[in-house]
């Protein structure tokens, strides 16, 4: 698009809009940000965590707003004559000031056509904010909209802008111009500032970790549990503020070790690593961003790069904890260790509070209360309807990492694997959980309500894939609890892997052999399990060759050799360890496999 008009033509037939009353009527292509809004109201979309999904969503939202409030506005200054300011010195002259009657805004605007203008625009912009506060002290943010128009949004104007959306609270729209018969057209611009950085999930170590375990003095002695609940109350109420100061993104798990009676609580602090996305960037396009000098920094230098804004966050706990109980501070790890099945924290920490800040916190909320949020992730039984409950905090966590069994939908001979293997080790805890006592249902412990999380979450897409297929088939509704172990939980597990077997991956001779194997997943003999695949991929590639043999062989060899042979996604062994491990197994045993 392209006027040429100056600025100060352009300036006139705004200010004339805008005496006349009509300078709504004269924006053009609204019609988009209703669109993407509408998707907040779509049970089958699932709002994503990628960053350009944050920023279309928050311009969509404030654009709207902004075009709200012209709807109705008393005019303060129409054209750029009239200094703002209260001191007579200073020369504050934005191009109009208008107050919204039906939102009670301030709508700023400033018109610059000219390329040599544009780098200007939000400094002005920001000065003419700062004064209408000057005036009204403690304005929040949200009640001062800016306007941009401009013919042109050159690369620092867009992150300029883009800085404003997501850094402050400010709503802002911004209009091109252009020529058209008889006037100026205005219509509505979507600034673009992100460069690719292949993000689609977040990495899996892309959460910053640290712990701190409170411990009683005098091993409780003085303490009941309703001082120990203030002190927990505090010390997140403090935590999240602290954290939404210094701007960093992140959730927070309290949680305690029921077997040591010394321990009050815990507070596990999880912060967002910027840097996991250069080296993500790297690993999926060997071009990408070299030709940047922050990016060879960061790459040089990232074991040199403190944790700071988690330090400070730890300290600051520390010191409020201090007070109270005796503090022993973890090192510093990732969420990704915490959540592995032998670690400490999964197999000892209960959770019993989850909170988050920054785009963690905004993401988790508006997660939470959208429509398709209680299809397709709150809805397994046990999950308190609140946002706060670990049950569900943790969800959306593990779902931002993709960290689930059939991610995206994608039933693969691999993830058909770990399902049997997290089905076997549920079945296994249940019945060591319902060991030696005859009630009806009880308490099950840590590990289990991490597991009950992997589940819940491939469950839901197999019935997701049920009431989607072309021959739909009635999903088996399996009754997983996220607190409780019931008595005939072991029976429903083996009923619910008969009719995965049978109803849902039927001939899929692949998926099936490999759902098999995970079901005979035995949680206390690694070395049983690693012969139990070899022999798995022994048969399975006899299997292929007889069907190349035929002239049969199809896409299936392809996608099994990547997902269990070569890509070291269903056990942590490199390839080298795999040749070395399969050298030893005897021919006598090769035979028997193939039989």
């Amino acid at each position: 698009m392209y006027t040429n008009k100056s600025e100060k033509e352009i300036q006139q037939i705004i200010s004339t809009f805008i005496e006349n009353g009509d300078f709504r009527n004269h924006i053009e292509g609204a019609e988009a940000l209703n669109s993407f809004l509408q998707e907040k109201n779509n049970q089958l979309f699932t709002p994503t965590f990628l960053i350009d999904f944050h920023l279309n969503y928050r311009y969509a939202n404030s654009a709207h707003t902004v075009l709200e409030s012209l709807e109705n506005f008393d005019i303060v200054k129409s054209d750029p004559k009239g200094n703002i300011s209260m001191d007579q010195d200073e020369k504050l002259y934005p191009d109009f000031l208008l107050h919204s009657n039906s939102t009670q805004q301030f709508i700023i605007g400033e018109v610059k056509s000219s390329k040599s203008s544009e780098r200007t625009t939000i400094n002005q912009l920001m000065g003419y904010a700062m004064e209408v506060k000057n005036h009204l002290p403690f304005i929040p943010d949200s009640e001062i909209n800016l306007v941009i128009i401009s013919s042109n949004y050159d690369a620092p104007l867009r992150h300029a802008v883009s800085a404003i959306l997501l850094d402050t609270a400010y709503n802002i729209l911004c209009l091109q111009v252009s020529d058209q018969e008889g006037g100026v057209s205005l219509n509505v611009y979507y600034p673009d500032s992100w460069t690719h950085i292949w993000q689609r999930e977040l990495p899996s170590s892309a959460f910053k970790t640290v712990t701190l375990k409170a411990f009683f003095k005098d091993k409780g002695n003085g303490w009941n549990a309703q001082q120990v609940v203030i002190i927990q109350d505090a010390v997140k109420d403090l935590l999240v503020k602290k954290a939404n100061t210094l701007e960093t993104h992140g959730f927070l798990v309290l949680g305690c070790d029921e077997n040591n009676i010394e321990e009050a609580f815990q507070i596990t602090i999880a912060q967002l690593d910027p840097r996991v996305f250069i080296s993500n960037t790297e690993l999926q396009s060997k071009d990408s961003h070299k030709h940047s000098i922050l990016a060879k920094y960061l790459k040089k230098n990232d074991s040199r790069i403190d944790y700071y804004s988690l330090r400070l966050l730890s300290e600051y706990v520390f010191d409020y904890l201090e007070r109270f109980f005796r503090v022993e501070v973890g090192s510093i790890g990732n969420w990704d260790e915490l959540m592995e099945a032998d670690h400490e924290f999964s197999n000892n920490c209960t959770p019993f509070y989850f909170d988050s800040w920054g785009r963690i916190g905004e993401y988790h909320h508006y997660l939470f209360y959208h429509p398709s949020a209680h299809l397709y992730f709150f809805n397994a039984k046990g999950s308190l309807e609140y946002h706060n409950h670990p049950y569900n905090g943790i969800s959306v966590i593990e779902y931002l990492r993709g960290n689930q069994i059939f991610n995206q939908g994608k039933f693969s001979a691999k993830d058909c694997y770990l399902f049997g293997v997290e089905l076997a080790r549920y079945m296994d805890n249940c019945k060591k959980t319902l060991m030696n006592t005859s009630k009806e249902s009880v308490l099950g412990g840590p590990d289990l309500f991490y597991q009950s999380i992997k589940l819940k979450s491939a469950i839901m897409e197999v019935e997701t894939r049920c009431n989607t297929m072309r021959e739909r088939k009635k999903p088996y509704s399996f009754p997983l609890v996220v607190d409780m172990v019931s008595q005939n939980m072991p029976v429903l597990i083996e009923e619910y892997s008969d009719w995965f077997c049978q109803e849902f991956l039927g001939l899929h001779l692949t998926h099936l052999m490999m759902f098999k194997a995970g079901l005979n997943y035995k949680s206390d003999s690694e070395t049983e399990n690693e012969f139990e695949l070899i022999r798995l991929t022994y048969n399975m590639l006899y299997y292929f060759i007889q069907r190349a043999c035929e002239g049969n062989l199809d896409r299936q060899v392809v996608e099994f050799i990547e997902d269990v042979w070569l890509n070291e996604k269903i056990n942590h062994q490199d390839f080298e360890y795999w040749e070395e491990f399969l050298d030893e197994i005897s021919d006598e045993q090769l035979i028997a496999s193939f039989s």
